[in-house]
């Protein structure tokens, strides 16, 4: 409820900056998804926001741009994206077949790509491709025509650098320095 009147406290005041400090910290995830959606509606309307948080998932869904801060020290700025196409090196795909020859066939088909930086053929029905870039690479990789026949695919796990990834890269790096 603290939390709570604060916000209201300083949307009352309708300054042309708005300074929140860990404006969700301790909140439920249902009164934190509310603030979200104030601050997005908010930002809409042009206000702008100038928002501290330890919660990289809060970050990366409500800011335009990002600053990670060590030591009052600004060690990277940019927008989410840029931050995890500039420090992370790839995201991983997973698929898994129930025949040796699709995969077989779809290593074939996508080493040559640019984007994709190494592929581990973790037994001959499941592979891990590591990819660098985002969506659009990943469409790339769906694209192949040993996809005509879904049906013998039988997963596809995919996970995206996060915000939080970059954090903890950024972060090791300062700790081995």
């Amino acid at each position: 409820m603290k939390r709570r009147l604060n916000l209201a406290i300083n949307l009352i005041m309708d300054t042309e900056v708005l300074f929140l400090d860990e404006v969700t910290a301790g909140l439920d995830p249902q009164s934190q998804h509310t603030v979200w959606e104030l601050l997005r509606e908010l930002k809409n309307n042009h206000q702008t926001i100038i928002l501290t948080t330890h919660d990289m998932n809060e970050a990366e869904t409500l800011s335009d741009r990002v600053l990670i801060l060590d030591e009052g020290k600004i060690i990277a700025d940019g927008t989410s994206e840029s931050l995890k196409e500039r420090f992370c090196e790839e995201n991983t795909l997973e698929i898994v077949s129930d025949q040796k020859m699709i995969i077989q066939e779809l290593i074939k088909q996508i080493e040559s790509l640019d984007f994709v930086k190494n592929i581990v053929n973790d037994n001959d029905l499941k592979i891990s491709i590591f990819f660098a870039g985002g969506i659009k690479n990943l469409v790339k990789i769906l694209h192949q025509e040993i996809y005509s026949d879904l049906g013998e695919i039988k997963e596809l796990n995919l996970r995206q650098s996060t915000l939080e990834d970059v954090f903890l890269i950024l972060a090791r790096r300062r700790l081995n320095q």
